[in-house]
């Protein structure tokens, strides 16, 4: 018989492997849950926090996502417009040139309605007092209209003469801008030219707006944004929606005015939205309805002055620094938009995040490894010059080059054959001569694709850098400028000078998170990445898993890219009047081919201000109007507007004798450089 004394010990034993195995269960689960893959909202907002809050703390950004679960939307930032608001899903922002898609859309909508035909001839629609101007009596339609290819270049400077830069088109009314239209004169056809930014849009909706009796604001009401209920969608910026409007910013960290006024409405205002309204119109193209599907597919179709990507539907632009993109990816039945007021690569954050992988079940999930791994890692990796890259080079060289490219060199080859062949005496020396041309070819047809690739890697540097800061992996792309495949024809379009790569990743920084010593994913997209190390455990070069396709980049550094720095808004100074009165003046550009005829500018001085203003004879290549200057120095000032600065050179006496225009790049949109002599 067991006594009560031999059992407890057993019981007490039982306990304790039941609590050590309850606390091994409990482990496993935390274990668990912290390698659990992290939802994509949060993915996005830790994006949106590192890259864009902390370099430009003065703007904010909201990123909306709609799919058949529902719309969601990330934000970051404050208004930065007099209130204490957070970004969020009803923030206002001008769209830019995405209210393109809102005008032609209308169009289209006025076109199914048998109103108005493309190939109509615009004058048919503007008042008798208007003279269209003509090219050798081909009229400008509708079409060229809206693809941005009617040839008009009017010299807006000289018509619209504003006071202020920051409000250029103050009390530019209709009947000025019909003048103005009248006086035009075309200088090449049209609907051979595409001009982006023009006056088309403005001449446009003013033919809609005419034929259908109604103003403009109205019928984009009725036909478009009331059926969707995008009631935050306006032209017009009232109170409530100006105390939620978030007001552009340069790089240097300024508030920037928005340019309205005049009751000319296409104009240089853009269309106002949020992204909740915008998730409605990208809901509408396929997964709440299918309303707005085809009159956008026949928009692209009938007006698209872009060729767009396959398979999707899409809008963006920007202003200085702010704007819009949109996407909607019709196989996947998902839509992507994102707003910012600061931050310029909105077009390939959007595309990317189509691209992710949305569903957290199948997003890989990160493991922390020892703290001193991680600098193994940074450095600078270029993609290797593979036979893949190679052909893919010859094909885009063979589809992009002129015909004389291509066939001289293929004429002198066949050339020289020739000659070879007739200076030959003999019919055994001919074959030779061929047989060794034969195989001369056959050794370089393999070769020059390895040889493409390896000039094109040589060239253009692509790849990218990783950096380590603080147990965490961030890489961005390096490189001249790329852009991916898909791409290519729309930059085409537009005459950006930049190369098309047959993989482009990533096109924005972005985060990497390791799954392994040896293994890791890009963030946001969850793309897979896979490292290489030689005998001693060095990293050597890294493999990415991308579209279904392993594209690898041998690290050519160990030295990572340089961390982003936060944007420091420049601090404005005091300055004595005395001082500012001695920059006051008249300079004098000399005639160079930027500007032909020259350009003056005046310099002058209300209250404890400076002001300058600029404009060259028939010219619209600068500020149009008068803009403060803001000193940082005594010769040094800014501009807000642009971000551009301003230095005034003194002599030995402290006389102003000269004064310089310096582009800083803190906008995207450029004004050239130039030195002025002030004139006695």
């Amino acid at each position: 018989m067991i006594n009560r004394r031999q059992r407890c010990p057993k019981q007490g034993m039982r306990i304790l492997k039941g609590f050590r195995f309850i606390c091994f269960i409990v482990l496993v689960a935390m274990y668990s849950r912290g390698a659990e893959a992290e939802d994509f909202t949060n993915a996005i907002q830790a994006y949106l926090q590192y890259y864009v809050h902390a370099e430009l703390p003065h703007g904010c950004i909201v990123v909306g996502l709609v799919d058949h679960h529902g719309p969601r939307v990330i934000s970051c930032g404050d208004l930065d417009n007099g209130t204490d608001r957070q970004a969020d899903g009803d923030t206002v922002f001008g769209t830019e040139s995405t209210s393109y898609l809102f005008y032609l859309l209308l169009l289209q909508n006025t076109v199914a309605r048998g109103e108005m035909q493309p190939d109509d001839p615009v004058q048919k629609y503007l008042p008798a007092s208007v003279k269209m101007p003509t090219y050798h009596g081909q009229q400008i339609t509708l079409r060229h209209l809206a693809r941005e290819k009617s040839g008009l270049c009017p010299t807006l400077g000289d018509a619209i003469d504003p006071q202020r830069a920051n409000a250029p088109f103050e009390g530019f009314t209709a009947e000025k801008f019909y003048a103005l239209l009248s006086g035009c004169r075309l200088t090449f056809a049209p609907g051979t030219t595409h001009l982006h930014g023009g006056i088309d849009s403005a001449v446009l909706n003013q033919a809609v707006a005419l034929r259908t009796g109604m103003d403009y604001e109205s019928l984009m009401i009725a036909r478009l944004l009331g059926p969707l209920n995008m009631n935050d969608t306006r032209l017009e910026l009232t109170p409530e929606r100006e105390s939620r409007y978030a007001p552009e910013q340069s790089r240097l960290g300024c508030a920037m005015p928005s340019w309205r006024g005049g009751d000319l409405i296409p104009i240089g205002r853009p269309v106002y939205s949020t992204a909740n309204d915008l998730l409605k119109m990208l809901s509408s193209c396929g997964i709440t309805s299918c309303r707005l599907r085809p009159l956008w597919d026949n928009t692209v179709a009938n007006f698209a002055f872009a060729p767009p990507r396959v398979g999707m539907l899409h809008s963006g632009g920007g202003w200085y620094a702010n704007g819009c993109f949109m996407g909607y990816d019709k196989a996947r039945h998902r839509g992507v938009v994102v707003l910012a007021n600061a931050y310029e690569p909105r077009r390939e954050l959007a595309m990317l995040l189509l691209e992710s992988e949305w569903r957290s079940d199948r997003r890989p999930a990160p493991i922390k490894i020892k703290r001193e791994l991680y600098p193994a890692f940074a450095g600078q990796y270029q993609r290797e010059p593979d036979f893949a890259l190679g052909m893919f080079v010859l094909r885009q060289f063979f589809l992009d080059a002129s015909w004389t490219a291509i066939m001289l060199p293929t004429g002198l080859i066949v050339a020289s054959v020739a000659v070879l062949l007739w200076r030959a005496k003999s019919l055994r020396k001919r074959w030779l001569i061929l047989v060794g041309w034969v195989l001369v070819g056959m050794i370089l047809v393999p070769l020059l694709p390895r040889l493409s690739g390896w000039i094109f890697c040589t060239r253009l540097h692509p790849g990218f850098g990783i950096r380590y800061e603080n147990d965490r992996l961030f890489a961005e792309p390096t490189g001249s400028d790329l852009c991916a495949i898909e791409d290519w024809p729309s930059n085409q379009a537009w005459a950006r000078k930049v190369r098309p790569i047959d993989a482009l990743f990533p096109p924005v920084p972005v985060e990497l998170l390791l799954t392994s010593e040896s293994s890791c994913f890009e963030r946001l997209s969850g793309v897979p990445m896979r490292f290489a190390r030689d005998a001693r455990g060095t990293v050597t070069g890294v493999a990415l898993n991308y579209r279904g396709q392993v594209f690898n980049y041998h690290k050519i550094s160990d030295t990572p890219p340089k961390a982003p720095e936060c944007v420091k808004p420049p601090v404005v100074v005091d300055l004595d009047t005395n001082i500012m009165d001695t920059c006051v003046g008249h300079y004098e550009v000399a005639p160079d081919s930027t500007f032909p005829n020259g350009l003056k500018v005046a310099v002058w001085r209300e209250g404890t201000q400076l002001f300058g203003c600029a404009q060259p004879p028939g010219g619209d290549n600068i500020l149009l109007g008068a803009y403060p200057l803001f000193p940082e120095s005594e010769t040094n000032f800014f501009e807000k507007i642009t971000g551009d600065r301003f230095l005034f050179t003194r002599n030995e006496r402290g006389e102003v004798t000269a004064l310089t225009h310096h582009y800083t790049g803190a906008t995207i949109m450029w004004f050239p450089d130039w030195e002025a002599k002030k004139l006695k």
